[in-house]
């Protein structure tokens, strides 16, 4: 028999859990948002969203906004994929929100404390202006 050699990952590689991921954040949909938050049940904030929805397809994932924009493959607005996440800058510029791409510039997203998860598209004029790239993992 040859010889073979053993598939390894290659550092930075995307899981090809995305779809899941985005279809998981879905089913969380009109979940409450809660600082800090990332068991449904509990409530949930942007990162935890992500890192929730990812968890469930056994892929870890950064839990902080700004730590998301670090980790991963960075993806071109033109190369966005179910599950890509999208990044959003604050005032400062620095990164501070995160959702789950869906696909036709909709993305799901834990917008603020009082509020609920929800979908919003990117087109919107604050999001556009806010977008701060995308990661895949």
């Amino acid at each position: 028999l040859p010889y073979r050699v053993p598939a390894v990952p290659v550092p930075g590689a995307a899981s090809g859990a995305g779809p899941a991921a985005a279809e998981a954040a879905v089913g969380a949909l009109g979940t409450p948002v809660a600082p800090g938050g990332d068991d449904p049940d509990q409530g949930l904030d942007a990162g935890g969203l992500v890192r929730w929805a990812y968890g469930l397809q056994g892929v870890a994932v950064p839990r902080r906004p700004a730590a998301l924009a670090r980790a991963g493959m960075a993806v071109a607005p033109r190369e966005l994929r179910a599950g890509d996440v999208v990044l959003l800058a604050g005032a400062d510029g620095a990164v501070a929100h995160a959702g789950l791409y869906l696909g036709g510039g909709q993305f799901v997203h834990a917008p603020s404390e009082g509020g609920a998860v929800m979908l919003s598209s990117l087109y919107e004029p604050a999001f556009a202006a806010a977008y701060a790239g995308a990661r895949r993992y």
